[in-house]
């Protein structure tokens, strides 16, 4: 896929989004975050994605599942734009 993405041509776009788990306290990677949907802090999967967009198409690049109880980082200690930089990419 690395070979198809031609950041001159696109953009990255960062993204973190609350997967709503209302019902599911028991579950593993649930915890309380802040919901953009409901304005709210609710019950959820954080998960932290990466895309390449040229305005037509859209490749998902890379995701972390944020869980600073089991990782001990936050969201922006993931560095995911910082990763892709590294292996030869221009951000």
């Amino acid at each position: 896929m690395q070979a198809c993405i031609d950041l001159s041509l696109g953009l990255l776009v960062l993204d973190d989004s609350t997967l709503d788990k209302p019902y599911a306290s028991q579950m593993a990677l649930v915890s309380r975050h802040w919901s953009g949907k409901h304005h709210a802090v609710v019950q959820g999967i954080n998960l932290i994605s990466l895309v390449w967009t040229d305005g037509n198409a859209c490749l998902p690049c890379d995701f972390r599942l944020y869980n600073k109880a089991q990782d001990g980082l936050d969201k922006n200690d993931h560095n995911i734009v910082e990763q892709w930089s590294k292996i030869g990419r221009k951000v």
